[in-house]
């Protein structure tokens, strides 16, 4: 059974995260079918999404190019999710339980931190830990909207690694959340709040840097 719609577009996607193609590549729809074995139909849906999504830019009779994000596109992504996430956490404060708080603090211990040089590593499990955290606000909406953000971040992550891979280096360690994860149990929602903003500052101070 061939690939559908979303398995190509979450393959393609990973591998122009991954650096596969190189950002001026142009991509054809007869080279990404004989890659994937996806056939043209659920192929050409993929390019659309991926398309609308700003990932990628059409070029009529030749096929697709990689859409570099911009400075102005990363601060702005990066402005949405600070607001989405502040005021997410108040329903976090909310709607979480004292188990499911104290879960998600499990994950985040020193022995659960893969402290290998892969600069994927911390990404990873930073961009988890927010999503989790978010979940726990129990607003669909609120988490659609946040995960987006995260893949949009994930792109750029990536773009700055393409031309330095293994020499960007944005340490992101388990403190801040477990701080953040302290604050919210002992029903310090201000603290909480504070320790928030200070993890999302610290990635968009080091990310600027990088870029």
């Amino acid at each position: 059974m061939m690939p559908g719609k979303q398995q190509i577009y979450d393959a393609l996607l990973q591998d122009i995260i991954r650096g596969e193609y190189p950002p001026e590549a142009v991509l054809n729809e007869k080279t990404l079918m004989e890659r994937y074995g996806v056939s043209r139909a659920a192929l050409r849906e993929a390019l659309v999404d991926l398309r609308n999504e700003n990932v990628l830019r059409s070029l009529p009779r030749y096929g697709y190019e990689i859409k570099l994000l911009s400075q102005d596109d990363i601060n702005s992504v990066m402005q949405y999710r600070m607001i989405l996430e502040m005021g997410n956490l108040p329903l976090v404060y909310q709607k979480a339980t004292r188990q499911e708080l104290e879960s998600l603090m499990d994950k985040v211990q020193p022995s659960h931190y893969n402290k290998s040089e892969d600069v994927w590593s911390d990404w990873r499990m930073n961009t988890e830990f927010h999503t989790q955290l978010h979940s726990l606000g129990k607003n669909p909406y609120i988490n659609e909207q946040i995960k987006r953000c995260l893949s949009i971040q994930n792109r750029a992550f990536a773009q700055s690694c393409w031309d330095v891979w293994q020499k960007v280096r944005i340490r992101f360690t388990e403190e801040r959340h477990q701080k953040l994860l302290e604050a919210l149990l002992a029903d310090k929602l201000y603290q909480a709040m504070e320790m928030l903003e200070q993890d999302l500052s610290h990635f968009s101070d080091a990310f600027e840097f990088t870029i």
